[in-house]
């Protein structure tokens, strides 16, 4: 499957039947970026910076080691802890190009999975308006089109349903009491002083809950005998 996924991203990307040649090329593209945008992940956080246009970091990064006629080394002075289901595939090249201490810690493939299980859990919702500057509003949702002659209450009525939507879908994944924050952004027609004006709303919804089951052991002391 993976093989098939690369054969089909190198075609899209050359435009033509890729040979195994060009695939694997590819691939190793994707590896080598992989590497190199983590190698300095993990610089810009040993930093506590982050330092974009650094041709010295680009060079560390990239493996090459060498800018002009100086060779470079930048590593973290702690080690660094690799977790996830794929870093035994990018870390060791990381912990070569830094020069750094790479640890994998027993399980290290499932830490992750952990943390998502024991984690917040959040969703988004979008409901947009459309003006056509007749009067008429429009409310594009997850549950269809709905039409207005007000906008404030075509506003309101997106405000309501993006907040249900998220949080309906925040509590689906085990979540019984999220947090629902809104944002909305507006065009307006040219000239327009108000919202009756409205050209587009676009109203963002999103909420943040923890699983009842890990709320409730993170609230619970654990019992002790004596």
């Amino acid at each position: 499957a993976a093989r098939l996924g690369a054969q089909l991203a190198a075609r899209f990307r050359d435009m033509k039947m890729p040979t195994p040649e060009r695939t694997e090329a590819w691939a190793r593209e994707v590896w080598n970026e992989t590497v190199r945008l983590t190698a300095r992940a993990v610089l810009d956080t040993a930093f506590g910076a982050e330092h974009p246009h650094s041709k010295l970091i680009d060079a560390v990064c990239s493996g090459e080691g060498m800018l002009g006629l100086a060779r470079l080394s930048i590593a973290p002075v702690v080690p660094v802890v690799a977790v996830g289901g794929p870093v035994k595939v990018y870390y060791g090249e990381v912990a070569r190009r830094l020069g750094c201490e790479m640890l994998f810690p027993e399980f290290h493939s499932v830490a992750n999975a952990v943390g998502a299980a024991t984690g917040v859990v959040a969703q988004q919702a979008v409901v947009r308006i459309d003006g056509d500057g007749s009067g008429l509003f429009t409310m594009h949702s997850p549950h269809g089109k709905r039409q207005f002659g007000d906008v404030a209450e075509a506003l309101a009525a997106a405000h309501a349903l993006a907040r249900q939507v998220a949080h309906d879908a925040v509590c689906a994944m085990g979540a019984s009491h999220p947090e629902v924050r809104l944002s909305v952004t507006k065009k307006l027609l040219p000239n327009a002083r108000s919202d009756t004006g409205l050209l587009e709303a676009v109203v963002l919804a999103e909420a943040v809950g923890r699983p009842d089951g890990v709320s409730a052991r993170a609230s619970k002391p654990e019992s002790s005998s004596l």
